[in-house]
């Protein structure tokens, strides 16, 4: 289930999502933005990261299962 802030997502509802100029523009088959408005803001994501680490000093660890290590 897609949650977003605990809730369900609203299907009826219009959300904004951030992502990079690749996959906006198809990369990693990420297809589904191709015929969304785009809103370029000049912020890379690798500033946005440096920013950030400039406001907390660490970041919470999860892990999830989404790599497996093989031998």
């Amino acid at each position: 289930m897609v949650t977003i802030q605990n809730k369900p997502l609203d299907k009826d509802k219009i959300y904004t999502v951030a992502t990079s100029d690749y996959l906006y523009s198809g990369g990693d088959d990420m297809s589904f933005f191709k015929d969304t408005p785009m809103v370029k803001i000049d912020y890379k994501i690798r500033n946005a990261t440096i920013d950030y680490f400039k406001k907390v000093d660490t970041i919470k660890f999860e892990r999830d299962n989404r790599f497996e290590v093989l031998d």
